[in-house]
Order: C-alpha cells, then sequence, then structure tokens
C-alpha cells in the first residue's frame, strides 16, 4: 500500500461527525487567535497597512521588497519568527482539518470522489515551500533576489488560488449535505 494510499485510509478513518466537529473548532480558534493576537497584528502595525506577502496574489519583486524595507529589522524578525513558528504549524492544521471535513462531506455526496479531498495537502506544501523561499529572501535581504522573488510571488498565488478554491469547495459540499438531510427529512415539497 503506498503513501497515499495510507494517507486516504487514516483521512477516511479519522471522519467522523466528533472529530471533524472537534477539528473545525480548533481550527476557527487557532484562526481567531493568529490572525487577531500575536504576530500579524504586530507586523501590521509596523507595516504601514501592508498585509503579509503569504496574503497576497501576483506581488512583484519590488513589492516585496517595498514591504520588507517598510518592516524594518523588527518587522522582519517578527515576520521570519511567524513564518518558522506559526506559518508551519499553521497550514498543518489547515490541510488535516480541510481534508477530514471534505472526506466526511464527500462520503456523503459523491463516495466515488476519493482522494479529492487530499488537495489540501498540496496547499500544506506550497505553504511550506513559500515559507523556505520567503525565509531566504529575509535572510538574504537587503541583497534582492529578483528571481526567488518572483517565484515565491507565483507559489504564494498558486497557494491562494487553491485555499480559496477549497474553502468553496467546502462550503458548497457543506450546503450539499445539508440540504440533503433536509429533503430527507421533510421529503419531496406538496
Amino acid at each position: 500500500m503506498g503513501s497515499i494510499e495510507q494517507l486516504d485510509a487514516k483521512i477516511r478513518g479519522l471522519s467522523t461527525p466528533r472529530r471533524v466537529l472537534l477539528l473545525v473548532i480548533i481550527y476557527i480558534a487557532a484562526s481567531v487567535v493568529i490572525f487577531n493576537f500575536g504576530f500579524i497584528p504586530a507586523i501590521s502595525q509596523l507595516s504601514q497597512g501592508f498585509d503579509i506577502p503569504d496574503n497576497t496574489f501576483n506581488y512583484t519583486p519590488e513589492y516585496l521588497y517595498r514591504v520588507f524595507s517598510i518592516y524594518g529589522e523588527e518587522g522582519q524578525g517578527l515576520y521570519r519568527s511567524f513564518l518558522l513558528l506559526l506559518d508551519f504549524i499553521y497550514p498543518v492544521l489547515f490541510a488535516f482539518t480541510i481534508s477530514i471535513l471534505l472526506a466526511y462531506l464527500f462520503e456523503r455526496l459523491i463516495p466515488k470522489a476519493r482522494f479529492l479531498y487530499l488537495s489540501p495537502f498540496v496547499a500544506l506544501l506550497l505553504d511550506y515551500l513559500e515559507n523556505i523561499f520567503m525565509v531566504t529572501l529575509l535572510l538574504n535581504y537587503p541583497a534582492k533576489l529578483i528571481a526567488l522573488a518572483r517565484i515565491t510571488s507565483v507559489i504564494t498565488t498558486l497557494k491562494l488560488i487553491l485555499v480559496n478554491l477549497l474553502f468553496a469547495i467546502t462550503l458548497i459540499a457543506l450546503a450539499s449535505v445539508l440540504m440533503k438531510a433536509l429533503y430527507k427529512k421533510f421529503g419531496k415539497p406538496k
């Protein structure tokens, strides 16, 4: 049995209602804490309104280095710490939560759509690659690694597209499961 099949079996095994609910609650709580307390708000204060590059679509190397300049040494240090600490843990939580939630929902909608719910792990890999490249850019600053900055921007954009697509698919699947349950409970309209 290959590693994809093992991951598939593990995810399907974890996709019970209780675990799904627990993971979603943990994910929401972690998101609230991460985006409202600690690193992100501190970085935002130093950035004069610029969002962190992780959340910015299709940035240019010039934009990225302008943000690094505005951060100054303190902001660069905070951003590096965020990337090395929280942004190596948070993507794992995202990938497992969305994957297990999608496995649970797909089992009720399209049981033959195996492996589709493993796509959050692609977002995890993109996020890790983005983090490695971004830390490399920060460690080499003020030297400008333009080619790496462009590659990092492409990876960030792909990650953001996939994450937003996964959220949309999750919401559609959740609405479909709820409508299916309501239809089953109340039957056909008269």
